[in-house]
């Protein structure tokens, strides 16, 4: 007898079916219901830079003001740096601030994480608790000490068993303190903070031939990281921080071999993302990858990466963009080198949010009061013209009432009634009988019992198999074992001493095991044959 602990299902589609124009319809009417009408000014720090964006948001979308990207010298240190940076927020907000100006917040940077995370398909509550739970061993600083939300990717491809995916963010609460603690000095008050990685998303719709369907793949080289990150249309689906830097660049004094050398390593690190990639979400990937920030400019060095890996490398382009709005001429150079700030300055009420709950209630509170006084008039208005028509509905229905109470007394004196409380009273007592005699537990049960308890929590198990053979109960197991700290062959050697230690099996023995990597661990597929005593 062979019980699968785990069902296997059709897989889930890689790319989902495009959804037709009046699909889109309804989201796209509670997009622009939800979005802010007026000015909006996003910032973002980072360890070597501030950068500024300025957009006037209509219900048509957002045209952008300004962009600017302000440098901080290195020799300025703790409070000096953060006197400087406080100095440059209040010199631009304060030429670039109204009554009614929305601040956009952007984080990113070794403070927050982006995990993908795998789990058996499930909804609501259960779904919510099992990312929490999961993304807590898989975010580094935890997911208690973080602001985080997620989101579901649909289109992850599982050979083996139903699943989904989900793309959770995580956002340090101390690093978003620190960074509302400059604002609050300043009297400004962040109307939201958004992950920059997710918010590049909006920028994708600038791209020619641009598709929801299609990956798109973006490559911001700073100073001592680079980010590659993968779009499926406008949402981030993976992401991978490198520590190849541009810091590469400045030592040593042959340019054609810095050059040589960090184009090298760079292209391992792309091609290693990439095979990632489409071994987890796509059979296919773009044929080109845009780069952005800093380097977005060194036209020798995106020559070198598209020389050497043979897919195009190529400036994130802004023409498009120019023939829409013709005056952002004069500053349309700094949407590649800032591109992450002008994605937010766009704004998406769709991205993750990372204030502060208590922050967000009480913009929720304001929100309120501008909307509450025309919306109550109103109610009071629809009530008004309702209220002559509900109470002679009431009336009537009191009537209705009446005579329902009415038949069911008398129903209740009838011996028919009499008859179906017998027979209900009857059922009760056979099913308690039916209960008790299912109780006794059956071999099966108590040997799947005690592996429940033996197992420890990094071991799952996927196939038991039950064999009875003159008199004699074969049984045998195949399972892995997942773990980075302890190593996966201690939780193996663990689960086997527990079984030899159990009173319910004999002759345990490790048939096979088979070690691999996984994700940031390593997994050990095995099989263990035992024979069971009870």
């Amino acid at each position: 007898m062979k019980t699968a602990l785990f069902n296997k299902k059709d897989k889930i589609e890689s790319r989902p079916e495009k959804p037709g124009r009046f699909k889109l319809l309804p989201d796209s009417i509670k997009i622009i219901a939800r979005r802010r009408i007026g000015r909006t000014i996003a910032v973002y720090i980072d360890d070597n830079s501030l950068q500024f964006a300025v957009t006037r948001q209509t219900i048509f979308g957002s045209k952008l003001v300004h962009v600017s990207k302000i440098y901080i010298p290195r020799s300025l240190k703790d409070e000096k740096r953060h006197e400087y940076i406080i100095n440059k927020i209040k010199e631009y907000t304060g030429k670039y601030d109204t009554k009614s100006t929305h601040f956009i917040l952007g984080v990113g940077g070794p403070k927050t994480a982006f995990r993908i995370i795998s789990l058996p398909r499930m909804n609501g509550r259960e779904l919510a608790e099992a990312i929490y739970w999961e993304g807590g061993k898989r975010i580094p600083f935890g997911l208690d000490k973080a602001y985080y939300g997620y989101r579901i990717n649909e289109n992850f491809r599982s050979d083996e068993r139903d699943t989904i995916s989900a793309s959770l963010i995580a956002v340090l609460k101390s690093d978003v303190g620190n960074r509302l603690e400059m604002f609050d000095s300043l009297n400004i008050k962040i109307g939201s903070i958004h992950h920059e990685l997710e918010a590049i998303g909006n920028m994708l719709p600038y791209v020619d031939n641009f598709d929801h369907t299609q990956t798109y793949a973006l490559i911001n080289i700073k100073k001592n990281s680079s980010e590659i990150s993968f779009y499926r249309g406008t949402k981030l689906e993976f992401t991978h921080i490198s520590s190849v830097g541009s810091e590469t660049l400045s030592s040593g004094t042959d340019s054609i071999l810095k050059y040589e050398y960090f184009t090298e390593m760079l292209v391992n690190e792309i091609q290693h993302s990439i095979d990632y990639y489409i071994g987890q979400f796509s059979n296919t990937t773009t044929d080109t990858v845009f780069v952005y920030g800093d380097l977005s400019y060194s036209d020798e060095l995106i020559d070198n990466l598209t020389g050497r890996f043979g897919i195009k490398f190529k400036r994130f382009p802004t023409d498009r963009w120019l023939k829409m709005e013709p005056e952002i001429e004069a500053f349309v150079n700094q949407i590649p080198v800032s591109l992450s700030t002008v994605a937010l300055a766009v704004y998406n009420p769709e991205l993750i949010d990372f204030l502060p709950p208590e922050q967000k209630e009480k913009r929720k509170a304001k929100a309120f009061i501008r909307s509450a006084v025309p919306a109550f008039l109103t109610l009071i208005t629809v009530l008004s013209g309702f209220w002559g028509i509900l109470k002679y509905e009431n009336y009537v229905n009191d009537i209705r009432l009446d005579a329902a109470r009415t038949q069911t007394e008398m129903f209740r004196s009838s011996p028919t009634y009499s008859m179906y409380n017998a027979i209900k009273t009857q059922m009760a007592a056979d099913r308690m009988v039916l209960e008790k005699l299912n109780q006794k537990p059956t071999a099966l049960n108590l040997n799947l019992k005690e592996l429940s308890l033996l197992a420890p929590e990094k071991i799952k198990l996927d196939l038991y198999d039950l064999q009875v053979e003159e008199n004699k109960v074969n049984i045998r197991m195949t399972g892995h074992a997942i773990s980075s700290d302890p190593p996966p062959e201690i939780i193996l050697a663990e689960f086997i001493a527990r079984l030899q230690d159990s009173p319910f099996f004999n002759n345990v023995k490790l048939d096979r095991h088979n070690k691999m990597t996984h994700n940031d661990g390593f997994v050990i597929d095995f099989q263990i044959g035992m024979d069971a005593v009870i």
